[in-house]
């Protein structure tokens, strides 16, 4: 067999190899939504009566809005203290004053 056959047999197998992976990417991606929606019904019907998972569901969904209440409030990164102003000549004065 020529070099040149090898090099076109790699190549046709490489091409067969990228269809696989291609497939089975396309196979897992369908997997995770099909998976997706049956959780997302499985929530739904259980939130329609009443469950566990609606009370869960209703609690997280209140933390969630507290904490983004919370947020809008102080956003991280834009807290402002305040500053501890020293106390200036006059204010010294006077106290010196009053004590004697």
């Amino acid at each position: 067999m020529s070099s040149f056959r090898r090099v076109q047999t790699l190549l046709q197998s490489v091409d067969e190899m990228a269809k696989l992976i291609a497939e089975l990417h396309d196979l897992r991606m369908r997997v995770q939504r099909a998976e997706a929606t049956a959780l997302a019904r499985r929530h739904v019907a259980a939130r329609k009566s009443g469950g566990v998972v609606a009370d869960l569901t209703r609690r997280t969904v209140a933390a969630r809005l507290n904490r983004a209440v919370g947020a809008r409030q102080n956003p991280i990164g834009q807290r402002r203290f305040r500053k501890r102003t020293s106390a200036g000549p006059e204010v010294t004065l006077a106290l010196g004053r009053k004590q004697t």
